[in-house]
């Protein structure tokens, strides 16, 4: 997805470099964000977050429609293996210092 560059006044520059999703199914999305410095050199934070489709209306949980389903399917990055948060973490680690 795309990037998206904040900058605050009284701290530094950063870089919201990568957003992606790492899991879909019929009703909930996991995504996942990364945040780094403006040289994209050190891993400010990492989120994962999961949403869940759900018609207010209603007060019910929901399927996603084809559109939805069309969309996740292209930006679908599953993680090849199951991992931590925490071991996710240090994987981004380790393969900065590498580079």
């Amino acid at each position: 997805m795309d990037e998206l560059r904040l900058k605050f006044t009284a701290a530094e520059s950063i870089n919201i470099g990568k957003m992606t999703i790492l899991e879909w199914n019929t009703n909930d999305i996991l995504v996942e964000m990364q945040m780094w410095n403006e040289k994209k050199s050190i891993l400010k934070s990492l989120l994962w977050t999961k949403f869940t489709h759900y018609d207010l209306i209603n007060q019910k949980r929901i399927k996603h429609n084809n559109f939805l389903n069309e969309k996740f399917s292209k930006y679908e990055n599953p993680l090849m293996k199951r991992v931590s948060f925490e071991q996710k973490v240090m994987d981004i680690k380790r393969k900065n210092k590498a580079k």
